[in-house]
This record gives structure tokens, sequence and C-alpha cells, in this order.
């Protein structure tokens, strides 16, 4: 059994003296330098290899010999997780979906190696307030790490309450201890209300409120003890939206943002109920920031529709103002609790349209409006009736009145936000730069790099009725002039963004945007009044949680990683609660756009929560590419081979299987695609050398194989063997008519539909090549033969879409040591990253890859992030959750690379030569590794310095089933 994990007096002391292993690092093995390699660097130039290694579980140096070194309990559980998310888990339960990562064993000088194998293991949860033990599991004989499931409610725990858990395995130590908070199960209290400021109007759209915390409340740690001491404070809250729109509230606690949202809404997948919900709430631990006296100030923002728009398409006027729902819920060191909702005494709140001023654009340049393809108005924010300090003083003057219940009517019932609250930033100090030619005070202030966030202006003093005029953009005019109109050398024609004015009053004053925007620069222009004294021009950041530490990447190609770090900001700088088309400009979450979006993030970050919330809004509100409704079979798929569970496809199963559009097969056997609306290929679409259309298209067809295929193995999984050998079926029998029907035996490839269609006549173009390939359609004898014509045609006029697709394509098939997968990735023409950032000074990519496209933010525009994880480095999982995985790199002209990708079950840490693989393998999981021969005379291979068998791979030479052990494992051809 674990030790002393059931005395929680000995739990904090445990948890320091033996802590949690940290994640595997990187250690440079290369020259003299002992510092730590940088992953994030654009500049092009040389690197210098790294190699994993794991850092010393305590006091004691792995390996260290001695009775000190024998006796000492194995490293503890790292990388907790609660229904998939990190620490500290929030809003989570009443099911509860427990999972960790098993250190590897000490490897002890002078004792034979083992296996990291866990074969018990105990969880043992802390009220945090009181410090009580709640649960403990006692000790459960089993190697399951991952998913391990428990009723809240059974255990008995409560909502609305925050734990602290451990878990230990075998006789180790206990983990860190790493908080969980659950959700509101039951519901917000009673005398919880929806607020807004009284006297509303049609035209009201802010509100701001404020509530400062009771002086006798509780004590603090530091202060008199006059009261109980306050050990947790959380925070549920939510507000009124349309999802296009994710600042409906922002919370200040004594001027410090804490969060913003509520953002889109989604189903209960994890409880396997598919009705979809528009209204989540967001949990926050304000533990840290809350003290007696605190101010908790809120900005609300109203619907603009009475009703939740999910589309483009919105015209009911929202006229009943907004509403705002929040609770905290303080709990006390001797166990007792309580909680302040919004509607109770204390809250007061003042209509804020006045400050905020929501307007129509006054810039008549439509990319620079801000209404992008949504409804919205921008803020012409009037800083002479700012109600001065009203976020952070005690008392204001005159005092507010009370808040008032509001009018607006509830869509649905409340929901837990399944994944991580957005995260709140501070973006790097802008460059300012004067442009002399203008007869106005004029400048332009780069950020550096795309962000979202919004603009926050700071002045000593100003004449009263200064106007500041702003337009941002993320697109400079590249000779370097300056337009006419906007009076920056922001590109009005070729570029998206935002013109507002900001009217200010005499003396210091800071006016923060609410609203977020997606851009880099802004033109900052005093039209009217004098240059204000001591103006400065900053900005807030908001982001989807990214850890930094999960991933990592570094080759000996300077290209390449400025290649990966360009795509690897689009998916963290540039998303928010859900992907999108773009934050810039659309702001609509589309199948497509998210089978790419999470699976570079998803090889970037574990997190899968992510992924699920967005792929449970999409499939509410489907798009309308039949191609791109028959792609969420794959976003299930993401979601399986994540977390090694199948509740998404046990949501959506019948809603899965519909949208594979295996409903169009007709008597030919094949998938009709004469009726609906198609894409083959977008921005740009292929030309007819590329694919000739046709009514039982190459590629829609490919679509509903791999899609019934994937259904199949999540059936099977799920023990659904009936569907699952249904499924399976289907899809044999339409890939055996599509044999029949479009492979053309003669020229080694499948035609763009049946090869004898007047409309086809024979022809198969680079799409059908690339697709098939990708499908796994195309006959082995055959794959590399269509992966040079592939090759050969390059990539070239396909777009985004287009690109992910033949990138994992020349990634399926092993013919060459990898050279023509990074050509293809480092290449500089115009269809490249490369061209994006040199020519551009793109920071995230483009819609349209190598054209600017009017927006710089795209996050399907990240191909190259599977295509280095899954075929320059050749990490691939081959068992759902990452149980099983290959290592198999295809460096080509690369002599060095190294990388770290986060699985549930832990970091695969991979630093790879040409002869060379060392690879640090998670403790429940199994590994391939294998080196390119080629046509080489290396025939053997040693593991950790010792022969082993071999297993001769299309050019590899692989050794199988390689565990994890206390370092990593190092492979070395011969």
């Amino acid at each position: 059994m674990c030790i002393a994990i059931g005395q929680a007096a000995s739990l904090a002391l445990l948890a320091s003296a033996a802590a949690a292993p940290r994640p595997l690092t990187s250690e440079q093995t290369v020259g003299t330098s002992n510092q730590q390699a940088t992953s994030r660097s654009r500049v092009f130039g040389n690197g210098t290899a790294i190699v994993p290694t794991l850092p010393p579980s305590s006091d004691t140096e792995r390996g260290t010999a001695g009775p000190a070194a024998s006796a000492a309990p194995p490293p503890a559980p790292f990388q907790l997780m609660v229904n998939y998310q990190r620490a500290p888990a929030l809003g989570v339960g009443p099911l509860l979906r427990f999972s960790w990562a098993v250190a590897p064993p000490l490897g002890i000088s002078g004792m034979e190696e083992e296996d990291g194998v866990q074969e018990t293991y105990q969880i043992n949860v802390v009220d945090a307030a009181s410090g009580s033990v709640a649960w403990n599991s006692g000790v459960v004989r089993s190697n399951a790490s991952i998913n391990i499931e428990v009723d809240a409610r059974r255990i008995g725990l409560q909502p609305g309450r925050a734990y602290d858990w451990t878990v230990c395995t075998d006789a180790g130590a206990p983990s860190s201890p790493t908080r969980l908070i659950t959700a509101l199960w039951d519901g917000f209290v009673p005398n919880a209300r929806w607020i807004w400021a009284s006297n509303v109007s049609a035209s009201q759209h802010f509100a701001n409120f404020r509530y400062v915390v009771p002086q006798g409340l509780f004590s603090v740690t530091d202060g008199a003890r006059t009261a109980p001491e306050l050990k947790t404070a959380l925070l549920y809250v939510t507000a009124w939206q349309e999802p296009t729109m994710l600042s409906a509230y922002k919370i200040y606690i004594d001027g410090e943002l804490v969060s913003l949202g509520p953002g889109r809404g989604e189903a209960d997948v994890l409880g396997q109920n598919s009705t979809f919900l528009h209204a989540p709430y967001n949990t926050v631990d304000v533990t840290k920031l809350i003290r007696p006296a605190s101010v908790i100030a809120i900005e609300g923002m109203a619907p603009l529709f009475s009703t939740p728009c999910n589309l483009h398409a919105c015209s009911d006027t929202n006229t009943a103002g907004g509403g705002v729902l929040a609770q905290v819920v303080f709990g006390f060191e001797d166990g007792t609790s309580k909680t302040v909702a919004t509607g109770q005494h204390g809250w007061s709140a003042l209509p804020a349209d006045a400050y905020y001023n929501p307007s129509k654009p006054s810039v008549s340049i439509p990319q620079l409006t801000g209404e992008t393809a949504y409804a919205k108005l921008l803020e012409f924010t009037n800083a002479a009736v700012e109600v001065v300090g009203w976020r952070t003083l005690n008392t204001v003057s005159p005092p507010w009145p009370d808040a008032v219940e509001s009018t607006y009517q509830a869509w649905d019932v409340l929901v837990p936000r399944m994944g991580r609250p957005l995260t709140a930033y501070t973006p790097p100090t802008p460059t300012i730069t004067r442009n002399a030619s203008s007869a106005r005070p004029s400048y332009l202030v780069d950020f550096g790099r795309d962000f979202q966030g919004g603009l926050v202006l700071t002045v000593d003093d100003a004449d009263p009725g200064t106007v500041v005029q702003f337009i941002t953009g993320e697109l400079l005019l590249l000779n370097g002039s300056t337009d006419a109109t906007t009076f920056s050398r922001i590109d009005p024609s070729n570029t998206w963004g935002y013109g507002f004015n900001w009217t200010l009053r005499s003396g210091p004053q800071t006016i923060v945007q609410h609203n977020y925007m997606l851009f880099r620069y802004a033109s900052v222009v005093v039209v009217e009044g004098s240059l204000p004294k001591g103006m400065k021009v900053s900005a807030w950041g908001v982001k989807y949680e990214y850890i930094d530490e999960e991933s990592h990447f570094i080759s000996s190609n300077a290209t390449l990683n400025a290649v990966h770090e360009l795509a690897r900001w689009t998916v963290d700088g540039g998303v928010l609660d859900t992907y999108t088309d773009s934050n810039t400009r659309e702001r609509r979450p589309y199948e497509c756009d998210g089978l790419i979006a999470a699976t570079s993030r998803g090889l970037l970050q574990n997190d899968p929560m992510w992924g699920r919330h967005s792929h449970s809004w999409v499939l509410e509100v489907p798009t309308w590419p039949v191609e791109w409704m028959q792609m969420a079979a794959l976003l299930a798929w993401l979601d399986f081979t994540s977390t090694g569970s199948t509740d998404f496809f046990t949501t959506y199963q019948s809603r899965l299987y519909t949208r594979t559009n295996v409903g169009a097969i007709d008597g030919s056997g094949l998938v009709n695609t004469s009726t609906g609306r198609h894409l083959v290929g977008w921005d740009p679409a292929p030309t007819s050398e590329m694919f000739a259309n046709n009514a039982h298209t190459s590629v829609c067809n490919g679509w509903t194989i791999h899609g019934l295929e994937a259904l199949a193995a999540m059936a099977a999984a799920a023990g659904d063997s009936s569907n699952a050998s249904a499924y399976a079926t289907q899809a044999s029998s339409l890939k055996a008519a599509m044999l029949a029907a479009m492979w053309d035996a003669s020229a080694q490839r499948f035609c763009d539909g049946p090869c004898t269609d007047p409309r086809v006549n024979h022809h198969g173009g680079i799409t059908t090549n690339y697709f098939t390939l990708y499908f796994g359609l195309v006959p082995e004898a055959s794959q590399p033969h269509v992966w040079r014509e592939v090759v050969s045609a390059g990539l070239e006029a396909i777009g985004d879409y287009g690109a992910f697709i033949f990138v994992n394509a020349l990634a399926s098939v092993a013919v060459d040591d990898g050279s023509a997968l990074v050509n293809t990735l480092t290449k500089c023409d115009a269809a490249s990253w490369c061209n994006e950032m040199a020519t551009y000074n793109a920071t995230m990519t483009t819609e349209s890859l190598g054209v600017p496209h009017q927006t710089m933010s795209h996050p399907w525009g990240t191909a190259a992030i599977p295509a280095i994880v899954h075929g320059v480095m050749g990490v691939k999982q081959t068992a759902p959750a990452w149980e099983t995985f290959t290592v198999k790199p295809q460096l080509g002209s690369l002599t060095w690379a190294n990388i770290t990708v986060p699985t549930i079950r832990g970091p695969i840490v991979v630093a790879a030569t040409r002869r060379t693989l060392r690879v640090a393998v998670p403790c429940t999981s199994r590994a391939t590794l294998c080196v390119w021969a080629g046509q080489s005379a290396m025939t053997t291979l040693a593991l950790d310095g010792n022969p082993v068998a071999v297993r001769a791979d299309n050019g590899f030479l692989c050794a199988d089933d390689v565990r994890c052990r206390h370092a990593p494992r190092v492979l070395v051809a011969v």
C-alpha cells in the first residue's frame, strides 16, 4: 500500500519530501555547454542536438549504489488529470475519470533492470478547505492508469467544492496533491439570479457590476484571526451571449482580470447525452486573489440577438438587455462554507453604454469595419463619463443602485464547461513608429505577432474632447507607403481589421477595450485635439490555455524550426474555446478546420477537451459541404485515440454514421455525388487537369470509407459488435466497388471517378492521388508509384486543406529517407509556409497556403505539425490513448531532430540522428523503435548497448515491444 497516505496530517509532509518527478526534460550532449536549448526560435541558423533525460526523483540520484538508493521508494506518479483536464480540474463531476502517468523505475545500480509496470494504485481525496480525507480508494490491484471511473456522489464528494487528490502506485510515495473543483451538480443556489442594470432600454448593450466582499466574512493566513480562515474561493460564472462573441462577461478581482467568456455551448458528452445546451458556465479558482474587502467587478455585454445565433444569418434583435449569473463559494478551515451569488444583497450595477458608446464603425472601408462575417458593434469609448476606480475602490461616488433581475430569457439549462478556461495575459511590448509624413500625430504600433485581445490606451493628461482613432489589421502595405484614407501603413484592401475612435477627458486615464480582436498592427492617429501627454499604447491578450512545456521541437534546419513555430503559435495564440475558420473574421467552427486544427493541437497539448467541446458544437451546427460533414467520424476518432474512451462515439453514433454519406450509395455500389454541395478542394479549387468532376467522385467515396472504418473500430472498442461488423462490411463493400470501378491497373492509380464515365475518361489527377494515398486505399504494391507522382506534382496550388492531405499522404508511405517531406516543408516558393513568413512577415498561418487572402490567422493552415510529428519524426500511435506507438524518423537532409509529444500516458521524448534514436517511453505504453537503413549496409541494432532482435520494415530496421526504463532507450544501427 502507499506510504502513510491515509493520514491527512502526514500527506503534506510526504508531498514535500517526495515530490512527483518533473516532466521529462532535454539536455545537450553536443558541445561543452550544459545549458538547455530553446525551441521557440524563428532565427535562421544552426542548432544543437539535445538528448532526452529524466531528472532525479528525489535527493537520491537515480542509479546511485548503496543502501540509501536500494531503500528508496519508486518515483511518484505525475501528470494527474480528472475528466481529461489538467490541474486544477475545473467544474467536474458527478462522473469522474482519474488518469495519471506512471513514473519510470529507479534503475538502481547492481540490480536487474525492470520495466516500469504498475501493479496497484491507491487514490486519496482530501477536502481542500478542512484538510479531512473525503475518500480513499484503498489499494486496487490493477495496471490501469487512465479512465479510472468513479461516481463522485457515491463516494461522498459535494458539488461546488474544492478537493486535493493524490495517487500512489505499488509501494511508492504519493504524487503531489492536485486540485479538482466540482461543478454545481444541483445548479446555482436557489436565490441566485440573472442580473442586469436598471433602466435598460432597447439599445442598452453594456452594464457594469460590483460586489465588495464584507470585511468580517473571513480571515486570511497572514492576517488577524477575527473569523474563520479562508481556504478556498471558487467562482462560477456565465452570461448570455451569441457564440461569435466571447466577452459577454469579464470579471476582475481588485482590478485583475480573472475570467472572460462564457463561450459556446456543448452537450454532456461524458454522460453520453447528445442534448445540446447553449449556456455553459465557467469555473475559476480565485482562492489566491480573494481577501477581505476585495472588489469583484464584472463588465457585462448583452447579446445582440434574442435567440441562439449559431449561424451567420441572425435577425431577431435583442431588446431585453443582458444577463450575468455568478456565484462565489467561500470554503473555511472548519469545513463550513458561505455562498455569495448575483441577485443577493450587495450587488450594484450601472448601465455602461454612455462609456463604451457601442456604435457602427466610422471607417467606410469594408475590411476595416470590424463587422467581419457576423454582426457586432465597436466601442467608441467616451472617457469623460467613466466612473474612475470602479474595479478597485471599495466605494464609488455617487453610490451605484442595486442590480436588478434580468428580463432576458434563458435559452436552456446551464452546463459546466468541459474544457479549460480562457487565459488572459500581457502581450509583448509593441514597437511604436511615428509617421513623420502625416499632418496629425500618427503612429504604427507593431506587437510583433498576431494575437487575440484588445487595446489599452494610457495617458498622463489630455485636452478634453481629444479623439484618438484606432485602425487594426494583420498586414501592412508591402511597399512601406501610407494609405491616404486610413493615414497608416495598414493595407486597407488586403487585410481584415477594425476601425474606431476613443474620446479622452482631462487628467490621467486608462481605457481598456472590452471585446477582443485578432490583430498584429494598430494605426493610432490623434484626429481631434493635440497629442496627449505621456500617451502609451499596450494591449491585453487572451487565448485558450497552452502549456509550453508539454511539447517541443527543434532540428538542425532553422527553416523547419520556423515553420513549426509558425504553425504552433497559430493553434496557441490564435484559438479560444473552439476551433474556428479564423477569429479575425469568421469565428465559426467548420468540420474541416476542426480536423486539421484538432489534429495539430492534439500533438502539442495533452488536452482532449478542447477538441471534444469543439466537436460537440460543430456536430450540433454542421456546415454545408458534404465532404466537411463526412469528416464528423474522424473528429470522433481524434477524441477516441487521444482519450481511449468511446464517450464521443457512443453519444453521437447515429449522427456520425449518417454524416458519412453512406445513404448516398446508389445502384452502382458507389456514393453518388450528383446532389448536395461538394468541395473536393478549396482555395484554390482543383483545375480540370488536377481533377475531373463527376457524379461519383473518388474523394467523396474515400471519405465515406474512411469514416466507416473509423466507426467500425470505435464500435468494436465500445463492445457494439453488431454495428462494428455492419460498418466494417459496408466499408469493405464500398472499397471493393471503388477498386472495381475506379482503379486503373495500367496506370497504377485511381481515376477521379468511375474510369469509364465519359466525364472522367480514365483521368486520374494529382488530387485523387494524394487523397487515395491518405485514405489508405492504394494497393500496397502501387503505393510507391502513386507516392512518387504526388512528390513530382509537389505542394502547389492546393491551399491549406489540400496541404493537410498532401503532407499526411507523404508521411503515410516510407519510400525515401524523408527528403521529399522535409523539402516540402522547407521550400520557399510562392506556395509555402516559408514564403508566408519571408514575404508577408506572417506569424500565423494564412487562409490559403502562400496567399495573404485578407486574414493571416487560420488554424487549418497548420498541417506542418502532423507532418513533422508523424512524418519527419515518425511518432505515430498504433493503439488508442498511445498504448502502443512507433517511432520511425525519416530525417532526409536533417542531421538531427528532437521532439516531445504529449500523451495521456506521459510525454514521448525523442532525439534522433541518422543512425541513433533515443526515446523516453511512457511507462504504460509499448513502443516500436526504428532506424532508417534504406540501401545502406546497416543490418543490426543495439538497444541500450545490447544486441536486439531486428525486424526489417520497408527500409527500416525495427526493435519491437520496447518498454520504459529509468533512462531513455537508446537504439543504434550498426
